[in-house]
């Protein structure tokens, strides 16, 4: 599928949606905001996939309080998050299949859990 597009009418977006995919998206629905090719909900409080394949790191706005189950999944560029004080929930598989250095990857785990990494 080369594009997706999410007509006004949706009102929610399952985590895991567009893990591994590549597409055009396009978001027409109120309900969630489309900017530099990351998903949020409406209030950007929740990170639903973030998309953005060129950014080696990425500092979470402080808006964010969770992270969907598998929302950075396949970010191969990406190596590092700066994840606010304001997220308190991590997503299963949040960053799976990331090239994070190891002991990054030991912080996040001791902060979060294993699960948000395969």
């Amino acid at each position: 599928m080369a594009e997706v597009v999410i007509p006004n009418s949706v009102v929610c977006i399952n985590s895991n949606s567009f893990i591994d995919w590549n597409g055009k998206l396009e978001c027409l629905s109120p309900n969630f905001v489309y900017e530099d090719n990351i998903l949020f909900n409406k209030d950007k409080s929740r990170i639903i996939s973030f998309r953005n394949q060129k950014l080696t790191s990425y500092v979470i706005p402080a808006s964010v309080t969770s992270i969907g189950d598998g929302a950075f999944s396949f970010c191969e560029s990406l190596r590092s998050v700066v994840i606010p004080d304001s997220v308190t929930c991590i997503g299963d598989w949040a960053f799976s299949y990331c090239s994070f250095p190891y002991d990054f990857k030991q912080e996040l785990s001791s902060r979060f859990g294993e699960k948000i990494f395969r």
